[in-house]
């Protein structure tokens, strides 16, 4: 008998990699918008939201310092809940980055 596969939701509202706090909410809405269910864990990354506070330029990066911070948090998400398939719902264009690269660890060259 197969086990279940393990699937997380993870609402990753960063913003800082587009520089638009509006992506905050768009990533909350995106998660709202796809109904949750009890065979998913909805789990959502702690992003720095002091919309405020300047992003500091970090290694070239512009925010560097909040993005590294939450992709090590995304990092240590993933590995504590150890999921098959992860549904990202996300601010900027780079919080998928930390979900793939989990999952090509787990599936190499059969990750697709």
């Amino acid at each position: 008998m197969m086990s279940e596969k393990k699937t997380i939701r993870l609402v990753f509202p960063q913003w800082q990699g587009g520089v638009n706090p509006k992506y905050v909410f768009g990533s909350r809405m995106l998660a709202f918008l796809a109904p949750e269910n009890n065979q998913h864990e909805t789990v959502e990354v702690p992003v720095m939201e002091n919309f405020a506070a300047p992003l500091a330029l970090v290694g070239g990066v512009e925010g560097g310092d909040a993005l590294f911070t939450q992709m090590e948090k995304t990092t240590r998400i993933l590995k504590e809940k150890d999921p098959d398939h992860v549904i990202v719902f996300g601010g900027d264009c780079a919080v998928s980055q930390v979900p793939f690269d989990f999952l090509h660890g787990k599936y190499g060259d059969k990750m697709g």
